[in-house]
């Protein structure tokens, strides 16, 4: 009986082996497909990390750079294909744009992306494979931080798109996320290629042998372990740490700020339609003062500030004053600040003395002391959706995805809106993908991460997947974040990335919450991506020792 499971087995197993050596391209497609299962909305982790451990189990029979970076373009493109999935509704559905163009731009964008996963295919197999095999114990060292290396890469070229990075699968994991305030969600990606890379160890061994033998797999299964155990012993630990929000205090001296946001669910369809504009613009108004009186009656502690989303006001604010004049009236009735998403424009003067305007998407603050409002403009703009990249290049009858005929501006940078109890840093919609910029918000003084959004030009997956990767710039940072989405997910998150509260998609409501603003103490913010510059090199540079050892 046993000689005969084994000879299945082994019959299998080379039915399996000869199925490779004749399709490797759909194997390895597949499994770039099935990795995608990783990311939100389904967001299965243990699938994503097989299906890496699998693909480099695949790259170790790859004999040539050319076809390791290959198998990476082509494992990179299905994963990216499905993840970035959402983009057909934003291009065919709004953008106007006929199925085939669609499906055509989302394959260029995924294989553009997917360039990233062929380079680290190629440094993975250059670096670890050694006469004619892989060494495995160079590919623990030298993966994990390459991997970082070419996401870092990812936001950096071009105007950058850092969609999925690898570490936002452990978005909702309260203890494993905490890493990112060591290394931001780079490392966070690192640990994951960590575990697949050892896994695949595993895997290899039981290959090489036929059967299962401690002694071959006591070795990955031991990093494994430590893997895991630094990472939860290290969130449990940031955890622990943590204010506990039972002890909220009363009375205006408190450092407690209780935040409002408004989430209209207006359709991306009539958003910008003229005859629905006072229906929508008073949508926001009435639910704003609703919120505000019932808050009053229970007797709760008074609302600080009300956050309305991106564009939640579809006009040009300057040119509407009587709209300006109903939201200063609410402010004065109520007594408290609006902060909310609206299209704004500026005058300028050309070289030769002609006048024209700049156009931004913006976030204005209403204050409720009687001071000027403050304006931010959003200053990392959408490619094709708010402007169209070498505009002095393209014919003007080339018009972007969204409303409108211009082009958007973009603004000054990542700089914080000072409001009387906190300073904001304002996020519009795409920039809280960014680490980078907003850590430099937090390092100009930001204690309040505001995102404002409009996801509803994307499709469905898109909005799970924007808030997980909007969710951890609170952990990296060590800084509250809350969240106003026109048609959802409104969310708020303490600055250990745990959610204070949600307003689920499609839904017409609103969200109170109270946090502390935060101090900004994450190691990450000190250092940035330092880290992977210096730990790739320690790597490399105990690989190249290592040869040159072999060699004498």
């Amino acid at each position: 009986m046993r000689a005969s499971v084994f000879l299945h087995s082994h019959s299998l197993t080379s039915e399996i082996k000869a199925f490779y050596e004749r399709y490797p391209w759909l194997i390895v497609l597949t499994l770039g497909v099935i990795s995608s299962l990783g990311f939100e909305p389904t967001g299965n982790v243990l699938i994503l990390i097989v299906a890496h451990a699998l693909f480099l189990t695949v790259l170790q029979d790859e004999r040539e750079l050319a076809g390791a970076f290959r198998m990476g373009l082509l494992f990179g493109t299905g994963q990216f294909m499905i993840s970035f999935g959402w983009l057909t509704g934003s291009l065919h559905v709004h953008g106007g744009l006929n199925l085939p163009i669609t499906f055509s731009m989302l394959l260029a964008l995924s294989a553009m992306m997917a360039l990233y996963v062929g380079l680290f295919a190629l440094g993975a197999v250059w670096m670890a494979r050694r006469n004619g095999s892989m060494d495995w114990r160079v590919l623990l060292l030298f993966a994990p931080v390459w991997w970082a290396a070419c996401e870092l890469l990812r936001e950096m070229v071009l105007t950058g798109f850092p969609w999925n990075f690898l570490g936002y699968i452990w978005a909702d994991w309260d203890t494993v996320r905490q890493m990112a305030d060591l290394g931001g969600v780079w490392l966070l990606s690192a640990w994951t290629v960590a575990l697949s890379a050892t896994l695949a160890l595993l895997l290899k061994s039981f290959s090489i042998h036929g059967q299962w033998s401690w002694r071959t797999a006591l070795t990955p299964l031991l990093t494994i372990t430590v893997l895991v155990v630094f990472a939860t012993g290290y969130g449990a630990l940031r955890l622990d740490q943590a204010d506990d929000h039972a002890d909220l205090a009363g009375g205006e001296a408190s450092p407690w700020l209780r935040i409002a946001m408004v989430q209209g669910n207006i359709p991306q369809a009539l958003k910008w339609k003229r005859k629905q504009r006072d229906r929508f613009f008073n949508r926001y108004v009435t639910m704003t003062r609703q919120l505000l009186e019932t808050n009053r009656k229970q007797g709760e502690r008074s609302i600080d500030l009300v956050i309305w989303p991106e564009t939640a006001m579809a006009f040009f604010i300057q040119r509407m004053p009587l709209y300006r004049d109903v939201i200063q009236q609410l402010i004065d009735e109520t007594g408290v600040p609006i902060l909310t998403g609206v299209p704004t424009t500026s005058p300028y003067l050309h070289q030769d003395g002609s006048r024209g305007r700049h156009y931004y998407n913006s976030v204005v603050l209403f204050p409720n002391d009687g001071s000027k409002p403050q304006r931010y403009n959003k200053h990392h703009l959408v490619p094709f959706g708010e402007f169209i990249p070498f505009r002095n290049l393209v014919p003007e009858t080339f018009r972007k995805f969204t409303h409108g005929t211009r082009d958007f501006s973009s603004g000054e940078g990542a700089v914080p809106l000072l409001w009387s109890r906190a300073s904001l840093g304002i996020l519009i919609c795409y920039e809280a993908v960014f680490p980078h910029e907003v850590r430099q918000l937090v390092e100009e003084g930001a204690e309040l991460l505001v995102n404002v959004t409009n996801d509803a030009w994307f499709g469905a997956s898109a909005k799970p997947q924007h808030l997980a990767m909007t969710r951890m710039r609170a952990v990296e940072n060590r800084v509250p974040l809350v969240r106003a989405a026109n048609t959802g997910i409104t969310a708020a998150y303490d600055d250990r990335g745990r959610e204070l509260g949600q307003v689920g998609p499609d839904r017409q409501d609103h969200l109170v919450i109270d946090l502390r603003p935060g101090t900004g103490d994450g190691f990450f913010r000190f250092i940035g991506t330092l880290w992977i510059p210096v730990f790739l090199l320690f790597s490399v540079g105990l690989v190249l020792r290592k040869r040159v050892r072999s060699q004498t």
